[in-house]
């Protein structure tokens, strides 16, 4: 009996002394952040192991206000080597809190200092990637805004409270129907009887067109339409809580559709101006409309269906830049 009591003893004494070495190893990993663990997690692609090196990683926090990570890059090869970096940042249950996706190319023992950095004090982990072939458009956006990691209240995902949402400073983009939706013409129209609305689509074409037009030559074009309750103006912010109607989505049924359907649903809008010009006018007449500009940044989401097979969460988010304004009238 003595002899068992003996071996727990020194089971337990083995075993805490295993928890102490797990626990200093893991105290070696994580970088400390004035009282807030932040990890640092990093994957090189094993065709630059070899020619790629990852030092110096530092933690800083900024004003108390963000988290920055710098680190140095350095090109061991003897060529010119391309590669993609991606930084993610995630809070302890995992939910993607923003990212960043940049391209370096670095001459023969050039070395980079590269930062990145978050305004979410919540981070814990940011995960660094470094692949060499860059990744196709839309395994970006879709590594970006895999919406069961993202955490609302960034701009990056679906949310029902539009009003909420901390819109990221990057060019729109968005999800339709589970399918990337990047826009190409964002316009500001005056339409019939003076009515305003906010028209977003996924191809090219003369502002002083309309996507219903432009969808007669390319009825795979699908585009947002958002009717303003006011006109905009500069430094004005508009807003609307989720609710049915004030706008549909012209939008594909499935990705492979020849064609789009008209999606009326419950949606929510956030939209800053920050920059509205326009020249005063006279009547209303539309023959020869008139074009101004504005900037600002906007999140707009649309409400899916319960069905399996129904229509999902979409959305749009980011900032535009001097779009056009389409108006009635003569200067």
């Amino acid at each position: 009996m003595n002899e068992i009591k003996i071996s727990n003893r020194i089971f337990m004494i083995i075993l805490i002394y295993l928890l102490l070495i797990a626990c200093e190893s893991d105290t070696k990993n994580r970088l400390e952040l004035q009282g807030k663990g932040l990890t640092v997690e990093t994957n090189i692609a094993k065709d630059l192991k070899n020619t790629i090196e990852l030092t110096g990683v530092k933690t800083t926090k900024l004003d108390k206000k963000q988290f920055n990570v710098i680190y140095h890059l350095n090109n061991l090869s003897g060529v010119t080597k391309s590669f993609e970096v991606s930084g993610i940042w995630l809070d302890s249950a995992g939910r993607q809190l923003g990212s960043s996706k940049r391209i370096y190319n670095l001459r023969s023992n050039e070395k980079q200092e590269i930062s990145d950095s978050t305004n979410s004090l919540s981070a814990s982990v940011y995960r660094l990637k470094i692949n060499e072939k860059p990744s196709t458009e839309k395994d970006s956006l879709m590594d970006t805004l895999t919406l069961n990691n993202v955490a609302e209240g960034y701009g990056m995902t679906y949310s029902e409270t539009a009003s909420d949402e901390k819109i990221p400073s990057i060019p729109l983009f968005g999800m339709a129907n589970g399918e990337v939706f990047k826009p190409k013409t964002v316009v500001f129209a005056m339409r019939n009887k003076g009515e305003w609305w906010l028209e977003i689509s996924d191809a090219t074409f003369d502002p002083k067109s309309s996507p219903g037009i432009e969808r007669y030559q390319n009825p795979k074009i699908q585009s947002i339409h958002i009717k303003l309750q006011t006109e905009p103006s500069e430094n004005k912010t508009l807003t609307k809580n989720m609710s049915y109607g004030g706008g549909y989505f012209q939008i594909k049924k499935s990705p492979n559709a020849d064609e789009t359907i008209t999606w009326n649903t419950s949606l929510a809008y956030l939209i800053e101006i920050t920059q509205w010009q326009k020249k005063e006018i006279m009547g209303l007449t539309c023959s020869e409309p008139s074009l101004g500009r504005a900037s600002g940044k906007l999140f707009i989401s649309f409400k899916g269906s319960s069905i399996k097979k129904g229509m999902k969460n979409s959305f749009v988010s980011g900032m535009f830049t001097e779009v056009p304004i389409v108006y009635c009238g003569s200067d």
